[in-house]
């Protein structure tokens, strides 16, 4: 929790699966040198939280309720949402209820479940976590960013010693809405509906395109109504200089600027697991070039 005393400006940042809020590590330092609060909490099962090790506590409702608690509790508001994974879909449950606090998104690959077949990727990557009882993170890790370092990686394993430590871990992909009966569906459809309907605030995309789990492209871009890309006019496109929306460079310090941020979305070339990590990381080494397409709207 950095800059506490600011009340009027919030970055909520949301991990996903298997991480902890040490992947917001570069971004949370951009975010607080605005003044802004930045608030980066773990999940329970995860980083620095309580982690039962009775897998049955681990349900979505136990997971949204807690978070929802904590915005109540810091008394947080006029929020950017920053999520990721599993971040992005308990953060998005929290509309309508909490469409008051928050009025920012800064989106990176995650989705808005229908009670529906995810993907193959999807399925693969839950029939490999369902196989490793302790499964080895930094290692699951280092195949998305091969630039990371050792002690980054072990950063990543630390606040998880053994497999008594990752309850969590192993029970978040099945928790998946991908059923019609799945438990949560009936927030992910309010969220789905206001999202696409009622939203006003400004959102932000950043894409992994080679996101082995999930089609982030065809899923989430149709969910936020000033995000929409499949099938919308030119103007509501961010596209390469090759005229396809595959692989867009970026300087990423004009993005988070809390007076910039505007509604757009960026793809990049890496996959979805490695898309924080790279999200600052990049720009420092010359990798992201140009500013324009931080700041173009889409909506």
């Amino acid at each position: 929790d950095e800059n506490s005393h600011n009340k009027d400006t919030v970055f909520l940042c949301l991990h996903g699966q298997p991480t902890w809020s040490y992947l917001y590590r570069k971004m949370i330092p951009i975010f607080a040198q605005t003044g802004a609060r930045v608030v980066a909490p773990d999940f329970f099962g995860f980083g620095r939280s309580d982690k039962p090790v009775n897998e049955m506590i681990y349900t979505f409702q136990f997971h949204r309720q807690s978070l929802f608690e904590l915005i109540e509790f810091l008394e947080l508001g006029n929020i950017t949402l920053v999520c990721q994974d599993w971040g992005g879909i308990i953060g998005f449950s929290l509309f309508p209820a909490l469409k008051d606090k928050i009025n920012r998104l800064l989106i990176m690959n995650t989705l808005l479940p229908e009670g529906s077949f995810i993907s193959t990727g999807f399925e693969n990557w839950r029939k490999y976590n369902r196989s490793q009882d302790d499964l080895n993170i930094s290692k699951l890790i280092s195949r998305s960013d091969p630039d990371i370092t050792n002690e980054e990686l072990t950063g990543y394993d630390l606040p998880f010693p053994d497999r008594n430590f990752k309850a969590g871990v192993r029970k978040f992909p099945e928790l998946m809405m991908d059923k019609p009966n799945s438990i949560g569906l009936d927030d992910m459809r309010k969220a789905k509906e206001f999202l696409a309907s009622n939203w006003k605030g400004d959102s932000f995309m950043a894409i992994g395109a080679k996101d082995p789990v999930i089609d982030i492209f065809f899923i989430i871009s149709e969910d936020i109504s000033c995000c929409a890309m499949a099938g919308g006019s030119p103007d509501r496109r961010l596209t390469t200089p090759g005229g396809t929306p595959h692989s867009l460079h970026i300087s990423t310090n004009s993005i988070i600027t809390p007076g910039v941020i505007t509604s757009g979305l960026i793809i990049t070339e890496h996959p979805a697991a490695s898309a924080v990590e790279i999200f600052l990381d990049e720009s420092t080494k010359g990798k992201f070039h140009g500013d324009s397409a931080a700041t173009t709207p889409i909506g």
